[in-house]
């Protein structure tokens, strides 16, 4: 994700400003959402590094409502957890890392610098997802600050949150060796249950 992020207040307000003409145009096209190099997953982290949280929040808001059942992205996510805590929306907050989990089990260790990569890793299906964080951008990481931090392993060391990563683990590891057929549809109906969940309280 090298070059992504212009390194001046100025250049990263007129990426920002690119950005969002270029997906409002899009948006009236044939094919709506056909952002090739992802500008939509991009536009919130560009707005924290300007210190602009309330301008984050409106873009993830407005990501939201342009694009419904959009698969989304984790490095998108982890970002939109930070403006929602910012924000003071914390069950918003405390939902949306649950979420960002999901999408790659090996960011939040990332970003907490408990992730180490192996030295041979390689361009593979099966190393997708260490690939990503490994090439996760420092600009995104660096927003966080050491007591933000710390509430995310509050966070993910809570008994609800750690009870339901912990189990979306084991059946996914079940998962690897059981053939189709019912017992392989029941047990993905628990995986989609568990993607799917939102708490309620703190």
């Amino acid at each position: 994700m090298a070059n992504l992020f212009p390194q001046t207040p100025k250049a990263i307000q007129a990426r920002i400003r690119s950005y969002e003409r270029k997906l409002k145009a899009e948006l009236n096209e044939e094919y709506p959402g056909n952002d090739g190099y992802g500008k939509r997953y991009l536009l919130g982290i560009l707005y924290m590094l300007m210190g602009d949280t309330p301008g984050a929040l409106a873009s993830f808001d407005w990501y939201e409502k342009n694009f419904p059942g959009d698969g989304g992205d984790a490095h998108q996510y982890l970002t939109w957890t930070l403006t929602l805590y910012r924000s003071d929306l914390k069950l918003e907050a405390f939902n949306k890392l649950y979420q960002t989990m999901f999408y790659n089990m090996h960011l939040v260790p990332h970003l907490l610098g408990k992730l180490e990569f192996p030295e041979d890793l390689e361009y593979s299906y099966d190393n997708y997802d260490l690939i990503v964080v490994k090439e996760f951008p420092d600009e995104a990481l660096s927003l966080w600050s050491n007591e933000e931090k710390q509430w995310v392993e509050e966070v993910i060391n809570s008994p609800e949150f750690s009870k339901n990563i912990d189990e979306y683990i084991k059946l996914e590891k079940e998962l690897e060796s059981v053939e189709p057929g019912p017992e392989r549809i029941a047990l993905l109906e628990q995986v989609y249950k568990l993607r799917d969940h939102r708490f309620s309280f703190l």
